[in-house]
């Protein structure tokens, strides 16, 4: 288990930017103002507006007298009703019969109908003086257009399917794609694109755009704020995070931001955005030299230095000689993420001097990672000094591991192994016995016994037909040989 985990800060002034970040307004909801005549018998009174922001009103009497939430009045944020306490009613009609109040506040853009049905009911009297009740169907049927507006666009597609074959057996195939976008007010809008298929192949490497087959992913946006859920690609540009915090991701998770103009009147402007998620695969850097006259392929390794890894689909950034290559087989190179192999085509021609650098990352199957942060961005005196910060860590999460189970032996041998890979190993070697009935091995291993250098060291032997092979084995892959190893020498050819 890795834990990766960075902070950054940096000042910049606007001398030294490539790079000025753009002035962008920002609107707010604006104030509605309603006046009302008051009346000794009227205690409440409609406001003509709901979905009130909560403690945004503000109500005079008279144009001079400020009245306590609460003690003089209740409003009900959610229907726009306001009541006004009878013994506040009773003190100032004591002294006159006319009197007014001023009722500014915030209220929210949500166009939503108070009721929708697919069905109603219709009262009617009929001829005999009786009440008589009828369903009625609307005439229009109930659609998207009647909570968003005629703006909101939406597509998808949905498919079951089987095979069957002479040499094969029966299987079902399914998928779902839906993608919709629009408004949900006058100023939030929302875009989302979810797709489901049960296929387990990545994209292919060899195309600029990549198609995935499951994604969930929703974005819902406003001048002033927004969040991003689901699958997307967390990315601090060298804008937001200065030379050193530059920081690309594909997650799965949720980032959330907001942009704040005179912060409390100190003059602070500036965005905040934090995330949290969980990382698709662990992140590697590996760096290679050219080889004159070879387009490839050249293979990416993990962090301990296996060639047996899957890249993530769309998450490698390929740098040749300092400058960013775009994929495609008609533009800088293509690569195939089963094997982590990247060619480069006939643009970019290989020699000894070429430097690749190549960032992505990969799926081990180990643990489940999760990445958590935020980033800061605000100016100072009018953008004359402007504030740069990044913090994220990412980490395993020890109580998820995939495809295999840890007991409480495995965890405290964990914690006890330190840095020695060796220490924090457990033994492949498993007895399982004999058939009850035949009394024939079930393993695949027989024990034997050899010498080797004067001592006698047990070894198993490979012979699955063997009645005496009452031993299975587990192998995994390693890159150092432990010294108590019984014969074994690695030759390097």
């Amino acid at each position: 288990m890795r834990v990766r985990s960075f902070i950054l800060l940096t000042l910049t002034l606007p001398a030294y930017l490539t790079a000025q970040q753009e002035n962008r307004s920002i609107s707010f909801p604006p104030r509605q103002a309603v006046l009302l005549h008051l009346a000794l018998a009227d205690t409440s009174y409609n406001l003509h507006h709901v979905f009130i922001e909560q403690r945004s009103e503000r109500v005079l009497l008279d144009s001079t007298i400020l009245l306590e939430r609460g003690v003089d009045y209740e409003l009900q944020y959610r229907y726009g009703i306001l009541r006004f306490k009878t013994q506040i009613l009773k003190r100032v009609f004591a002294d006159s019969l006319s009197h007014t109040a001023l009722v500014t506040f915030v209220a929210l853009p949500l166009p939503f109908k108070q009721e929708y049905f697919l069905h109603s009911v219709r009262v009617s009297k009929d001829t005999g003086g009786g009440t008589l009740r009828r369903v009625i169907t609307p005439a229009s049927s109930f659609s998207v257009e009647d909570l968003f507006g005629s703006g909101f666009q939406k597509s998808g597609s949905i498919f079951r399917g089987f095979t069957i074959g002479s040499n094969r057996d029966l299987s079902l195939s399914s998928g779902f794609r839906m993608q919709f976008s629009g408004k949900l007010s006058s100023d939030i809008d929302i875009a989302a694109a979810l797709t489901d298929e049960n296929s387990p192949i990545q994209p292919e490497g060899t195309t600029q755009t990549l198609q995935e087959l499951d994604k969930v992913y929703v974005e819902i946006s406003n001048p002033r704020y927004g969040a991003t859920l689901g699958d997307f690609n967390l990315e601090v540009s060298q804008q937001e995070g200065g030379e050193f915090g530059r920081l690309f991701r594909k997650v799965q998770g949720a980032d959330g931001s907001v942009k704040f103009q005179n912060l409390a009147g100190s003059g602070l402007t500036g965005g905040l955005s934090i995330f949290g998620a969980t990382a698709r695969g662990k992140f590697a850097t590996n760096q290679m030299q050219g080889i004159d006259g070879d387009q490839g392929p050249y293979r990416l390794t993990g962090r301990d230095g296996t060639s047996r890894i899957v890249v993530i689909a769309g998450t490698e950034r390929v740098y040749l000689n300092g400058d960013l290559m775009t994929r495609g087989e008609t533009n800088d190179y293509t690569i195939d993420y089963s094997t982590g192999e990247i060619t480069f085509t006939a643009r970019r021609l290989m020699t000894n001097a070429s430097r690749i650098t190549v960032d992505y990352q990969y799926t081990d199957r180990q643990f489940t990672r999760n990445l958590v942060g935020g980033t800061l961005e605000s100016a100072l005196w009018n953008g004359r000094v402007k504030f740069h910060a990044t913090v994220a860590q990412e980490a395993d999460d020890p109580s998820s591991p995939i495809d295999f189970t840890l007991d409480d032996s495995t965890k405290a041998l964990l914690r006890k192994s330190g840095g020695d890979r060796f220490k924090a190993s457990v033994s492949g070697i498993r007895l399982v016995g004999r058939d009850s009935i035949s009394g024939a091995g079930r393993g695949q291993y027989v024990p034997r016994d050899t010498l080797i250098d004067g001592r006698i060291v047990p070894i198993l032997v490979y012979a699955p037909a063997n009645p005496e092979a009452i031993y299975s084995v587990t192998f995994s892959f390693v890159d150092q040989v432990p010294p108590d190893s019984a014969g074994y020498s690695r030759v390097v050819s």
